[in-house]
């Protein structure tokens, strides 16, 4: 397949565009929240004395306005209608005269985090075994960006629930860190390709 010269440069551009975003994510207080030795979730049940209990649930890390600086971002990964996502830079890696070791690391990757995003959790909520691929759209797209109504409103019953809410947010959070790692590893794959494409390297 013949590429021509005004294709390489709108993938050059768009891998560059890929790099950008990736280096604002790094710079965003979310990353330094999430690592933090406390950072995570815990459920405390209290048991009354005149019977019944109450849950209670804590997540520590991440707060509602780091992800919510960071999912503005993130989206630019995930959205086919970006030309970073991770499916349409698949397609630019095998149009371009890129190193063929390097098409086959970010083929592989790619193939990684889809699996991991598929990767069940030990969550089911109303006979759903939750992924975390369902996980991210869902709060994405239903509590941070209010794309789609029916992910918002099942974003809010989730965020209700004592007993589910904070471990559901919880696992989102964690979710966004990892496909985070891969994203700054696909950057320094870029940087490499970049050198095989028209414009600065």
């Amino acid at each position: 397949m013949v590429v021509v010269m005004a294709d390489l440069n709108k993938i050059a551009k768009a891998i560059r565009l890929f790099n950008e975003k990736a280096e604002k994510l790094a710079r965003l207080s979310f990353i330094e929240k999430l690592a933090h030795p406390d950072a995570g979730v815990s459920i405390k049940f209290v048991n009354h004395e005149g019977g019944g209990a109450t849950v209670t649930q804590e997540r520590r890390g991440p707060d509602e306005e780091a992800i919510d600086a960071f999912v503005l971002t993130f989206r630019y990964f995930i959205q086919d209608n970006e030309q970073t996502s991770f499916r349409n830079m698949e397609q630019h890696y095998l149009a371009a005269p890129i190193d063929p070791a390097l098409q086959k690391q970010f083929v592989d990757l790619r193939a990684d985090i889809n699996k991991y995003l598929d990767t069940k959790l030990n969550i089911n909520y109303n006979n759903e075994d939750l992924t975390r691929r369902r996980v991210m759209d869902v709060c994405v797209y239903g509590g941070f960006s209010h794309a789609n109504e029916d992910k918002r409103r099942l974003f809010k019953t989730w965020m209700s629930d004592p007993f589910v809410g904070k471990w559901i947010e919880n696992e989102f959070v964690v979710t966004l860190g990892n496909i985070h790692n891969a994203i700054a590893f696909i950057k320094t794959l870029n940087d490499q390709a970049l050198k095989h494409l028209p414009g600065p390297s």
